[in-house]
């Protein structure tokens, strides 16, 4: 896989039956989940991401043997991820996942001060910028808490994103419902955003990523799955940029000197 770039889309191959049981159908199908194992689009997205946009980079530091830090990581996920990194740190805001006494609830994407910095190889999560406008904010939390080329990787429903650079926006408001959101305390308001891929993929880079948006269409429906990579610069990238970047003032400042 090439190195990530300023590219903004690039269109992944999703196969023609589930990635995860292997169901097909020479119908597409109305209903998201697969009749054979019960899984939502947005998590047989996983299957082809990791094998054509995430598997490049797992031979090589941080990455290989490192630790996943994976919000809101399902049975279905964590069994896809758990051969790639050596420990997964499973943790969410609200609700159960993982693996029983060892999933961390509580733990807010936009305060990771809990972890020290450069901690994790990785940080993932699905839908999990879904539900915040503090977009920024967690972004350079993760920033903070990945090692030096390490990847933040996520996928955003389609259904909340626009083309272009509209920053996140108030949908509507989530309560706790019998069948919708049944975890969250009583009196807790989440809120539904709607934002810009291309925002996204613009802030990424503002928080010192190399950004990527990529694009996979279901092999059951005519749905597609939104997945966004952020690669944190290596130390030896960081300083390649500094030195570039001192260079391009010292000689715009001589051309201005001599102007």
């Amino acid at each position: 896989m090439s190195e990530l770039g300023e590219k903004r889309s690039d269109l992944l191959d999703g196969g023609t039956s589930c990635p995860i049981c292997g169901y097909s159908s020479d119908k597409r199908q109305q209903d998201e989940r697969c009749p054979g194992c019960g899984e939502a689009a947005r998590t047989r997205s996983l299957a082809p991401f990791i094998e054509r946009g995430l598997s490049g980079y797992m031979g090589t530091p941080p990455l290989a043997d490192g630790r996943l830090l994976a919000f809101a990581i399902t049975t279905a996920e964590l069994r896809m991820l758990r051969p790639l990194f050596a420990e997964i740190v499973s943790v969410s805001l609200f609700g159960q996942y993982g693996e029983g006494g060892r999933h961390q609830q509580g733990v807010d994407i936009r305060d990771l001060s809990r972890f020290p910095a450069a901690s994790f190889a990785a940080v993932f999560g699905i839908l999990i910028f879904d539900y915040l406008t503090e977009i920024r904010q967690a972004m350079d939390q993760v920033f903070r808490v990945l090692q030096p080329g390490g990847l933040l990787f996520t996928m955003i429903s389609p259904d909340r994103l626009t083309d272009g650079l509209s920053p996140p926006t108030v949908v509507k408001t989530i309560e706790a419902q019998p069948d919708y959101f049944s975890y969250l305390p009583s009196g807790t308001k989440l809120v539904s955003i709607s934002v810009g891929r291309r925002w996204f993929n613009r802030e990424l880079r503002r928080a010192g990523f190399r950004a990527q948006h990529l694009v996979i269409p279901d092999g059951l429906t005519n749905m597609t799955s939104d997945w966004f990579v952020g690669r944190k610069p290596t130390e030896a990238e960081t300083g390649i940029a500094a030195r570039l970047a001192s260079g391009w003032k010292a000689l715009t400042g001589a051309m201005r000197a001599k102007a």
